[in-house]
C-alpha cells in the first residue's frame, strides 16, 4: 500500500513516516500542499494522510479539490482543530476520517487499516492463478507443493499482477504503484525485478506466467492466450500446421483497399517506401527457406514488419496491419530456429501476399477516419515535430493529415533556442537519440519561458526517472516511450491538445488597488478571457448582474465591503452560489484563510501574484466548471 503524507510539522513527519515504514507502508512526504496535491495528481495513491492547516494550500482545499476531479483515494485530516464544527467542514470536504492532535500513535495506525480494509473488502486473503497461490495474510506464495521464497519487491510485483489480471502494466506504472519518489529505480531495475520474479517462478515450474506486451509493458498471460501460444510457439513452427487466414486472405478474395478521402495523397506518397520494407520482410522469408537466415536479418524483419503494422494502421488498412503484426510476431518466435516447416512457410508467404496486394491495389476513398475520436480542434494546428528519425516524421505525416494538422519538421541538433513568432500549437520532440538530448533538453528549456505555454510531447528511450522529473519541471506535458506505434503518439498530440486549449470565460475582478487591476488585465487579456475590472466594492452586485462573469476574483481587503462580505452575497443567491471564486490577499494568516474558505471561496492565491500559478489556478476552476455543465 502506498500512503501520502502532506505534514509541514518537521518532528512529526519524520515520526509518521518511520511508524508507517515499519508497518510495510510506501510512504512519500510533502511538507507544503502544493507541492501535495502536485504528488497527488501525477501519482496513485492507497490513502492520503492529510494536515488541515498547510503552506500554499490547506488540507480542506487540497480534499475539496481532490473530491471534484472525481478521485475518491481515502483520506485522513490531521489537525489540532478539534472542535466540532472544524470536524464538520472537514468531512463535508470529502475526508473519510479526522484524527485530531496529539494523537496516539496505534489509534492513528488502527484507522488507517480500517479505511484500506474498508476499501478492499472484495479483495480475498488468497489470490489463485494457475496453481499458484499467493496468500496475503501470511505473505506466503506457493506452486503446486512448492514453496517460493521471493524478495519484497519480488512478492508485490506479483500481487500486484494477481490483482490486476487484465492490466497491462509499463515499467513507469510499476514504479508508480511499488516504488516511493525517493527511492524509485531505474527502468533497467524494473526488468531486474521481473527478471528475478520470472526466474524463480520458473525453477518452481511455473513457466510464462507474467507476458511481455511489445511497446506496453508487462501482464498475466490470460489461459486463452496461454493456448494460442501453445499453438504458435517455436516449436510448433517445425510441424505442419494450417494457415491462418480467416483474416489475412490471399488475392482473389481481399476487399478493395479503403483509405479516408484525406489521406489519399499521403498514400500515394509513401506507398513506395512501404514496399521497401516489405522486401526487407521478403528477404527473411527466402533466406528462412534456405536455413539461411541470420538473427541480424530476422530481428531487421522483425522492426520493418512492426513499423509497417503502425504505418498501414494510420490509413486504416486493418486487415493488411494484422498481416504485420502477425509477421512480426513470427519472427519474433525464431530466434531459436534453424529449419522450418514448408506449411509455416506457406503461413509467411500468405501473410506478405495479403500485404502486398494492399500496396498494388489502387486505393477507394473513404470519408471514415481511422484514428481515436475526438471533438474538432478551434482550428488547424501547427505541429513542429523536431526529430531526426526520418520513418517517424513519415508515419506521422501520414496520421497528421487526417487532423488536418500544419506539419513542420525540425533537427534536434539544429533547433533553435531562441523562439520566434508566430509559436507552433504543439511540438513533439524527440529525446530518444542521445547525441542530439543536450540541445533538445535546452529547446525544451526555452519552451517553458513561452505565454501562453505552448505543449510539448516528449519521446524518450529508455530515460532515468530523474529525467522524466526533469522533463516534467520544465513543462513536458506527456512522455512516451519508443518503440510506440505513431497513432498513439498522435492520439497523445491530439489528447494534449485539447487539454491545453484556453479555455474561454468572462472574468470580474474586484480590487480596490487599480495598479494591480491594470497588471491582472495584461496578464489575463492576452489568454482571451473578457475581463471586467472593478475598484469600488460597492457596485459589485449591478457589475455582477450586467457582466454575468464565468469566475470571480476577490481582494479580501476593501473598504466598505470585503472581500468576504461580497462572496457571501454571492453565495446566499441561488444564481451565483456555483460561480468560482478566487480571492487575493497578501495575508497569510492561517484562520483567515481558513475563514475564506468556510465563506464559500474556491481558491485562495498569495500576493505579490505570480501570473504562471493565477493562470493555472484559473483555467482549473473554469475547466472544473466547464466538466461539471456536461
Amino acid at each position: 500500500m502506498k500512503i501520502l503524507l502532506v505534514e509541514d510539522d518537521p518532528f512529526l513527519a519524520p515520526l509518521l513516516t518511520e511508524a508507517l515504514t515499519e508497518q510495510d507502508y510506501l510512504v512519500e512526504t510533502a511538507a507544503d500542499g502544493q507541492i501535495g496535491w502536485d504528488l497527488a495528481e501525477a501519482f496513485r495513491y492507497d490513502l492520503i494522510l492529510l494536515d488541515v492547516v498547510l503552506p500554499t494550500l490547506s488540507g480542506i482545499h487540497f480534499c475539496q479539490q481532490l473530491r471534484a476531479r472525481k478521485d475518491f483515494t481515502p483520506v485522513i485530516l490531521l489537525t489540532a482543530q478539534d472542535s466540532s464544527t472544524h470536524k464538520v467542514s472537514g468531512l463535508d470536504a470529502g475526508a473519510d476520517d479526522y484524527v485530531v492532535k496529539p494523537f496516539h500513535l496505534h489509534e492513528l495506525l488502527a484507522r488507517i487499516r480500517a479505511l484500506l480494509r474498508r476499501e478492499s473488502l472484495d479483495r480475498s486473503s488468497t489470490l489463485i492463478w494457475r496453481g499458484l497461490q499467493l496468500n496475503t495474510s501470511s505473505c506466503a506464495v506457493s506452486y503446486g507443493s512448492k514453496q517460493l521464497s521471493l524478495t519484497s519487491k519480488e512478492y508485490k510485483l506479483l500481487e500486484l499482477f494477481l490483482r490486476n489480471q487484465q492490466r497491462i502494466f509499463s515499467q513507469s506504472a510499476l514504479i508508480n504503484h511499488l516504488w516511493s519518489f525517493e527511492e524509485a529505480p531505474s527502468e533497467n531495475g524494473v526488468r531486474a525485478h521481473i527478471k528475478g520474479l520470472r526466474r524463480k517462478l520458473k525453477q518452481a515450474g511455473c513457466e510464462d506466467l507474467i507476458e511481455t506486451i511489445y511497446g506496453l509493458g508487462y501482464r498475466l498471460r490470460s489461459r486463452e492466450e496461454d493456448v494460442e501460444a501453445k499453438k504458435t510457439s517455436p516449436s510448433d513452427l517445425l510441424e505442419p500446421t494450417q494457415p491462418e487466414s480467416d483474416q489475412c486472405e490471399p488475392e482473389g478474395t481481399q476487399a478493395a483497399v479503403t483509405i479516408p478521402e484525406e489521406f489519399a495523397e499521403a498514400w500515394k506518397r509513401y506507398r513506395e517506401h512501404y514496399y521497401d520494407r516489405l522486401s526487407i520482410v521478403k528477404q527473411a522469408v527466402a533466406a528462412l527457406s534456405n536455413e539461411a537466415l541470420s538473427d541480424a536479418l530476422r530481428q531487421q524483419a522483425v522492426r520493418e514488419a512492426h513499423t509497417l503494422a503502425g504505418s498501414l494502421g494510420s490509413f486504416g488498412l486493418d486487415q493488411a496491419t494484422h498481416c504485420c503484426k502477425q509477421l512480426e510476431a513470427r519472427f519474433t518466435e525464431m530466434r531459436d530456429l534453424e529449419a522450418i516447416a514448408p506449411a509455416a512457410l506457406a503461413v509467411l508467404s500468405n501473410l506478405i501476399a495479403v500485404v502486398e496486394q494492399t500496396l498494388e491495389s489502387p486505393p477507394v476513398a473513404s470519408t471514415a477516419a481511422t484514428l481515436p475520436s475526438f471533438p474538432p480542434l478551434a482550428h488547424q494546428p501547427h505541429l513542429l515535430i523536431v526529430s531526426d528519425e526520418a520513418r517517424l516524421i513519415q508515419q506521422l505525416t501520414v496520421g497528421a493529415i487526417g487532423h488536418r494538422f500544419h506539419v513542420a519538421t525540425a533537427s534536434p541538433a539544429i533547433v533553435p533556442t531562441t523562439l520566434s513568432q508566430p509559436h507552433p500549437d504543439v511540438v513533439l520532440l524527440d529525446l530518444s537519440v542521445p547525441a542530439t538530448a543536450e540541445q533538445g533538453f535546452a529547446y525544451l528549456e526555452a519552451l517553458a519561458t513561452v505565454q501562453p505555454p505552448v505543449p510539448v510531447v516528449v519521446l524518450i528511450n529508455q530515460s532515468s526517472f530523474a529525467e522524466r522529473v526533469k522533463i516534467a519541471r520544465l513543462g513536458g506535458r506527456a512522455v512516451l516511450q519508443i518503440p510506440i506505434a505513431a497513432e498513439q503518439i498522435l492520439t497523445s498530440i491530439v489528447q494534449v491538445l485539447h487539454q491545453s486549449s484556453p479555455t474561454e470565460g468572462k472574468l470580474l475582478v474586484v480590487d480596490d488597488d487599480p495598479q494591480l487591476l491594470y497588471q491582472l488585465s495584461t496578464l489575463l487579456e492576452p489568454w482571451g478571457f473578457q475581463v471586467t475590472l472593478l475598484v469600488d466594492p460597492q457596485r459589485f452586485w449591478e457589475t455582477l448582474e450586467q457582466t454575468q462573469p464565468d469566475l470571480l476574483i476577490l481582494d479580501l481587503v476593501m473598504p466598505e465591503f470585503s472581500g468576504l462580505d461580497l462572496c457571501q452575497v454571492v453565495r446566499n443567491d441561488p444564481r451565483w452560489e456555483a460561480l468560482p471564486v478566487i480571492f487575493l490577499s497578501a495575508n497569510t494568516d492561517a484562520a483567515l484563510i481558513h475563514q475564506v474558505f468556510l465563506a464559500g471561496a474556491d481558491d485562495y492565491a498569495s500576493k505579490p501574484l505570480i501570473g504562471p500559478e493565477l493562470l493555472a489556478r484559473i483555467l482549473n476552476q473554469l475547466k472544473r466548471m466547464k466538466s461539471k455543465s456536461q
